[in-house]
């Protein structure tokens, strides 16, 4: 999945976004970051918080005003988790950033929980 230089360098950057999912019956605060790498033809996600800590490789296509990020493997080259258990399909999008000066989110397979509407304004750029 490529993307012209041009294009790839309007979206490059970092993006984070911290999902606050409520607390656990301990009364213990359930967050998770998700940050998003950007770089020409490079695409990482990373996933840290509350019992997850993962590191995502993944692809990305750039069509008009619209950032489709997909699952391609985690850090260590694999497509299956530490449990061993694949997570994510290659095909179907992870998620969709569109409008890069106001970003809005689209979930797909990356979904941070039921809480959360399946469209919105989630990631903000950081870079």
């Amino acid at each position: 999945m490529v993307a012209s230089c041009a294009e790839s360098n309007d979206w490059a950057g970092t993006y984070f976004f911290e999902a606050d999912l409520g607390k656990n019956i301990a009364e213990d605060s359930i967050i998770v970051e998700y940050t998003l790498s950007i770089n020409q033809n490079k695409c990482a996600i990373s996933i840290v918080g509350y019992q997850v800590y993962e590191s995502l490789v993944c692809e990305f296509v750039l069509k008009s005003d619209e950032l489709k990020v997909f699952f391609k493997s985690y850090e260590n080259g694999s497509t299956k988790n530490k449990h061993d258990v694949e997570m994510y399909n290659r095909d179907d999008p992870m998620f969709v950033l569109r409008n890069k000066n106001n970003i809005v989110t689209e979930w797909g397979q990356l979904n941070p929980g039921e809480s959360l509407e399946n469209t919105g304004k989630y990631f903000t750029r950081s870079q």
